[in-house]
């Protein structure tokens, strides 16, 4: 039997941990450099802390995420992973790879997703352009073989080099059992029109700004408004609910100037009034937020990790 993973995470990060399924942890959570075991820490340990309320204010604040106030937040790590949220995006059927959140700070006015980041070099590109391991039209199951890439990298109609069909982008159309996504729907409430015109153009989201992408519409998607009529003879009321993303990284590592740049690039794909929702933030400056709110032992593991992996 191996390490137990929950070793390399913060103690007040294992109560949020404890019951986690094998499958959850990373492969290599037990590295001091592990994104997973940094990102556990340090939101797992807010999740169980009392002022995670003013913690989570706070880091907003400072990110300049322009939300209203959180109050009572629930904080999840690996949200998603259990397949829960897939019916936020239609990510169901098939094979399906349900997105899956470093962490969610949800409340009852609205949802943010975390996009945490370590040492990896790039934000999650989508996997319809790369060579793959599939069933063949028309083989039996459990036949698969080496094949190209089910997407040619365009928006537009023939970019599907799988099932062949019109749709300008394979993951907005039946495939087998999987259902179509949802990002594209979605996808007009968040990003600028021109890009989003099927014209045979490179895909915006072929690259790092997928897993962006996802995260964002999820965030969209779960906090969308709510309508409730509070009285049987009057009038529904509706509750814009607030919702965004936020990347966080550590500035002292070399890949963090990779992680501004394409978080740049993907900023510039936003409607002007949607960009204010994306922001960014250093676990650097999430050190002096947890340490006023009396986390000094989990900043100084914080100070640890990054000193070890930089």
């Amino acid at each position: 039997m191996g390490p137990n993973p929950i070793d390399n995470v913060f103690a007040g990060a294992h109560p949020h941990v404890a019951s986690w399924p094998s499958a959850l942890w990373h492969p290599g959570i037990g590295s001091p450099r592990s994104s997973q075991a940094l990102c556990v820490s340090v939101w797992g340990t807010i999740a169980e802390h009392r002022r995670r309320t003013a913690i989570v204010n706070e880091i907003f604040a400072v990110a300049g995420l322009e939300l209203g106030d959180v109050s009572t937040p629930r904080i999840r790590c690996e949200a998603g992973a259990d397949g829960g949220l897939a019916y936020l995006l239609n990510e169901t059927g098939g094979n399906a790879t349900p997105t899956c959140v470093d962490a969610t700070v949800g409340w009852p006015g609205g949802l943010v997703c975390i996009e945490s980041k370590f040492t990896e070099s790039s934000f999650g590109a989508c996997s319809q352009t790369k060579p793959r391991i599939d069933r063949p039209p028309g083989a039996a199951s459990g036949t698969t073989i080496a094949l190209g890439p089910a997407c040619n990298g365009t928006y537009g109609p023939g970019s599907d080099l799988k099932t062949g069909t019109r749709a300008p982008c394979r993951l907005g159309t039946w495939d087998g059992t999987r259902a179509p996504r949802l990002y594209w729907d979605l996808a007009w409430d968040l990003f600028r029109p021109e890009i989003l015109t099927p014209a045979g153009l490179p895909c915006p989201f072929a690259g790092p700004s997928f897993q962006l992408m996802r995260n964002l519409a999820l965030a969209r998607a779960g906090a969308s408004p709510r309508s409730v009529r509070p009285h049987r003879d009057g009038p529904p009321h509706t509750q814009q609910r607030e919702w965004g993303l936020l990347v966080a990284h550590v500035d002292a590592h070399p890949n963090a100037a990779s992680h501004r740049e394409e978080l740049d690039a993907f900023r510039d794909l936003l409607l002007a009034e949607v960009r204010p929702r994306v922001a960014r933030i250093t676990y650097e400056q999430i050190l002096p937020v947890i340490k006023a709110n009396g986390l000094s032992d989990l900043a100084k593991d914080v100070e640890l990790r990054i000193a070890a992996a930089v």
